[in-house]
């Protein structure tokens, strides 16, 4: 770990006098990452994100999913973690209602990829993801893939069980929805309790290139319900779209999109009815070089971030090259990342770090929580989950709703 601070602490000295020279509008700080937990000789945790959940008092709750050492997509049960102050963290615990089971047919399913976040409006926690099947415990079926979801009340400190969206057979386009799912996703909670979640799925066969849209579904603390969808967002040459994640910044809203040669990115008035998409870009013009991994939006009143990963950074060691964890200011006008105010918030020590999630944790606060990943076949010892916190000099009003 002594490495791992010791660069971090250069990198953040380096940021922090281009943030004085007037590098970025927004002034912040980074601090060292947090080590919050690590895994067994025998699994190891990932997709870790978390939320705020208000009461008196506040408390922070992190979604965590223990996975297999070997292979791909061994996703196991899901657990939980709690904490006051994003520091002390209790021990994680196995949450009953959401562990991977037979559902019939010889079939284990399992929600996964799962983005926790609290609604307003409902006093509850909705926690989106996508279902995992396994044919005979084994064998992936991606054919089975279904927006899921799962609910956490505080009040009495329960999990629901995994439900799913129930969605029409056709999109605006006409064309069959096949194997929809919402994976790794930023949402955006309207002021009415209604919710914006963006979904990826495949058009009239399971062999075609993922899709994007954005559901408007109701929410009233049990039940996620379809409303109406968005345009039918298609990558240029077929390229394929998926993990979006949504923001709202100075009345407009973003959408970030991975792809598997690069990222994609376009806006929206409405977050229903968005332009096409158009490659991230640095703001002289240069690929950013992400490619193959998602984003994720740093949303403060004062400025637009994306957090991503990309090519370029010493980093060829690294699978798909996921590690660092670089954010940018977005510059919003022209729809590209400044490139000068790029920074390393959490730095690589070989293992991939590109499944990860955002929190406003409180108005002064946003994290940045990530879970060490690897080729399966070279998983020892980089099993840590860790937590970033970027200190904002100018309050939030994003927090709490967003």
């Amino acid at each position: 770990m002594e490495s791992l601070f010791h660069r971090f602490r250069l990198g953040f000295l380096v940021a922090f006098f281009a943030a004085q020279a007037g590098a970025t509008d927004v002034e912040f700080e980074v601090a060292s990452p947090i080590p919050i937990l690590s895994g067994s000789e025998s699994t190891y945790y990932s997709q870790t994100r978390g939320t705020p959940v208000p009461g008196t008092p506040g408390r922070f709750l992190l979604t965590t999913q223990d996975t297999d050492v070997r292979g791909t997509h061994g996703y196991r049960d899901l657990w939980m973690m709690e904490s006051n102050d994003g520091v002390g963290w209790g021990a994680p615990h196995r949450i009953p209602s959401l562990t991977r089971r037979e559902v019939g047919d010889g079939i284990e399913r399992v929600i996964g990829d799962v983005s926790p976040k609290w609604h307003e409006r409902s006093r509850h926690v909705l926690a989106t993801g996508k279902t995992f099947s396994f044919l005979g415990g084994k064998k992936e079926d991606r054919s089975l893939e279904r927006v899921a979801y799962a609910t956490f009340n505080p009040v009495d400190n329960q999990w629901s069980d995994l439900m799913t969206v129930d969605l029409p057979l056709r999109d605006r386009d006409g064309q069959r929805i096949i194997a929809p799912n919402t994976g790794c996703v930023q949402r955006w909670d309207l002021d009415d309790g209604d919710i914006l979640l963006p979904v990826r799925y495949r058009q009239e066969k399971l062999d075609a290139p993922y899709v994007t849209a954005v559901l408007r579904c109701g929410f009233d603390g049990k039940t996620l319900a379809y409303k109406e969808q968005g345009v039918v967002l298609k990558g240029p040459g077929n390229a394929p779209l998926f993990e979006p994640s949504l923001t709202r910044f100075r009345g407009e809203y973003f959408l970030t999109l991975r792809s598997e040669r690069t990222a994609f990115v376009a806006r929206s008035s409405d977050g229903l009815s968005f332009t096409p998409v158009v490659e991230w870009k640095y703001d002289d013009g240069s690929p950013v070089g992400s490619y193959n991994t998602q984003q994720h939006w740093v949303t403060h009143r004062d400025g637009l971030f994306l957090v991503y990963t990309r090519k370029g950074a010493n980093n060829d060691h690294v699978f798909r090259h996921r590690a660092p964890l670089f954010m940018a200011q977005v510059d919003v006008e022209r729809l590209c990342l400044i490139k000068h105010t790029e920074r390393v918030v959490v730095p690589e020590e070989g293992a991939d770090l590109g499944n990860f999630g955002v929190v406003n944790a409180s108005p002064n606060e946003t994290w940045i929580i990530t879970s060490e990943m690897g080729l399966s076949q070279n998983r020892s010892g980089i099993r840590r989950v860790f937590l970033v916190k970027i200190h904002w000099t100018t309050p939030n009003s994003v927090f709490p709703l967003n």
